[in-house]
This record gives C-alpha cells, sequence and structure tokens, in this order.
C-alpha cells in the first residue's frame, strides 16, 4: 500500500485502490504519519500545478524558424589549401615520407633486434638454469628416499638414455614440473 500513497494525495487512484488505501490508512499510524511526510514533501509542487497558457502563435512562430533554418543558404566550400593531394606541390613530398617511415623502421629493426635477441637468449638461460635446480633437487630427493643412490641408467634398452631421470625422479615424487624449451 505505501507505494500508491502518493497517488492518493494528488487523487490520481481509481475507486477501488483508493478505498483500499484508506482502509490502510485507518488501521496503521505510521501509515499516516508517512503520508503527512510525503504530503509536506509535495506542497512546494502545489505552487506549479496551475498551468500557464502558452504564447498565441507559438506553433505557427516555431514552425516558421525552423523553415527559415532549413531554407537558408550555405556560404560555398573553402579552396583546397595547397598541402592537399593533388596539388603539384604536394607530390614530392609523398615518396619522402615514404623514405622516412622506411628509414624509421629499418632504424628501430636494427637497434630492436639485437635487444630483443639479448632478451630472448638472457630468457633461454634463466629457464636452463631453473630446469636444472630442480633436477638436482629432485635426484637430491630420490637420493634421501634410496638411502643415498642416485636413478640408475642402463647400458642398452629403452632405458639407455640419460633423460631417463625425469621419468624416474617424477615417479617417485620427488620431480616438479620442469619448463619445456
Amino acid at each position: 500500500m505505501e507505494e500508491h500513497l502518493v497517488g492518493y494525495l494528488l487523487d490520481t487512484l481509481d475507486a477501488v485502490t483508493h478505498k483500499r488505501v484508506e482502509a490502510y490508512l485507518n488501521t496503521r499510524p505510521e501509515a499516516q504519519a508517512r503520508l503527512e511526510e510525503l504530503e509536506r514533501a509535495l506542497a512546494p509542487l502545489g505552487e506549479d500545478r496551475d498551468e500557464v497558457e502558452p504564447p498565441p502563435n507559438l506553433v505557427v512562430a516555431t514552425l516558421a524558424r525552423v523553415a527559415e533554418h532549413q531554407c537558408r543558404h550555405l556560404p560555398e566550400a573553402p579552396t583546397p589549401s595547397s598541402y592537399q593531394v593533388g596539388n603539384p606541390a604536394w607530390r614530392w613530398v609523398r615518396p619522402i615520407d615514404w623514405m622516412v617511415a622506411a628509414l624509421v623502421l629499418v632504424l628501430v629493426g636494427g637497434i630492436g633486434a639485437p635487444l630483443l635477441m639479448k632478451q630472448w637468449r638472457s630468457h633461454e638461460r634463466q629457464v636452463c638454469a631453473n630446469n636444472l635446480r630442480q633436477l638436482w633437487a629432485g635426484l637430491e630427493g630420490y637420493a634421501d628416499q634410496t638411502e643415498g643412490t642416485f636413478p640408475r641408467v642402463e647400458f642398452e634398452g629403452p632405458r639407455s638414455v640419460a633423460s631417463i631421470y625425469v621419468p624416474l625422479l617424477r615417479e617417485a615424487g620427488v620431480l616438479g614440473e620442469v619448463t619445456p624449451r
């Protein structure tokens, strides 16, 4: 019922809703207090309740102004400046612009490529060093579990490669993730 209080004050409710709101207000004193609060808040709006008569011929005057604006003549477009394409003075600038752009790209590539390669090599060395540290930690963990012995590499067969350490250490649960290169 609270949502109908403003409509009750402005007398915009239908008859059935108006009677329900009146019954609600008669049974609840807090709702009556809320209604009085809303009435005080809406009181300044009552001053604007009177309808103001628009000036005579307002519609006709407005339409005349719109028509005047639509029918006015626009000034001619400005002449092109000397730096626009198609102008003979502009044609010699275009190849120079291309040459400057190409020179900048060559310089950036010549300076940037070695720096990029240096960073890439440094990253690769760091990844390798981290892998070796993890492998060493895994070997130490394996040695701790097997009373000081390291995994054994076979002389023949499928387990005769040095990289067999990684699966053996993973099976023992002592090697973490190794970063692939």
